[in-house]
Formats: C-alpha cells, sequence, structure tokens
C-alpha cells in the first residue's frame, strides 16, 4: 500500500476514496501527505475531516475502518462518518474525487450480529448475488 501511495503522490486540499475500504490505505496515504508536505491549519483540517471516503458493505469492518481511522486522528467522533456503508459497485451515489486507492472487494460472504426478541446474541452468515464477480473468491 505504500508503494501504491508513493507512486500516487496524494497532494494536499485532494480528496481520497476507497470504494471497499479498509484502513491501509488512508492511513498509507495520510502518512504520505503528513511526511511529504509542510501543512498549513487549513490543509491539515482538511487532511483530518474532508480529504478521506469510502465504502464498506461489512458492518464490523466499517466499524473497525472508522475506530482506526479516529485513533490516528482523522475524522472526530461526533462527527460525520465518511465511510459509506453501501456497495460501491451498485450504485453511483455522484460524488467525484481527486484520487481512488482500492484493493478489489474481497468475496461475496459476510455476516451479521444482532441481538433478537429473546435478548440472545445471533449471527446471521449473508451471502451477495454479485454477478461482476465472475471467479469464485471467499473471505
Amino acid at each position: 500500500m505504500k508503494a501504491i501511495v508513493a507512486c500516487v503522490q496524494p497532494k494536499p486540499m485532494k480528496t481520497i476514496v476507497d470504494p471497499a475500504c479498509g484502513t491501509g490505505f488512508f492511513l498509507a496515504a495520510y502518512d504520505w501527505i503528513i511526511d511529504n508536505n509542510k501543512l498549513d491549519r487549513e490543509e491539515k483540517e482538511f487532511l483530518k475531516n474532508k480529504t478521506f471516503h469510502g465504502n464498506e458493505i461489512v458492518a464490523n469492518t466499517r466499524r473497525m475502518c472508522l475506530m482506526n481511522m479516529y485513533l490516528h486522528n482523522i475524522g472526530e467522533i461526533d462527527g460525520e462518518s465518511f465511510i459509506n456503508p453501501n456497495d460501491a459497485l451498485i450504485s453511483d451515489d455522484g460524488e467525484r474525487f481527486d484520487y481512488v486507492l482500492a484493493n478489489p472487494p474481497f468475496g461475496k460472504k459476510s455476516s451479521r450480529t444482532f441481538t433478537n426478541e429473546q435478548g440472545e446474541i445471533v449471527k446471521e452468515d449473508l451471502s451477495y448475488n454479485r454477478q461482476d464477480f465472475w471467479e469464485t473468491t471467499s473471505n
């Protein structure tokens, strides 16, 4: 990830999207921008709250991504979430970004955990029917 970010050389005051995100590209890009630029106050604010955008359809992965970003001083705990829970490959929300840094989505399997009416924690397996994935993959 660091090598790809070094090739792209993202600039301050530009947006970065990962449409199937974890935090690897975001943190590598954050470090690149910090290490290779002398940022003023406005650029630091933009980097913290407006640079990064992503999509993650697996709730636990999305939560972990947001937590990891916050722990690295990106975003605000009570601010607007920059990680969208929708599938970036199904619909286009119309937003456009300066850079796209991404790995391909990793599979068609997921699960969600919830509390049922009896108060028990239940895990439900999900499989996505993806016509655009012609190869069989797994998480």
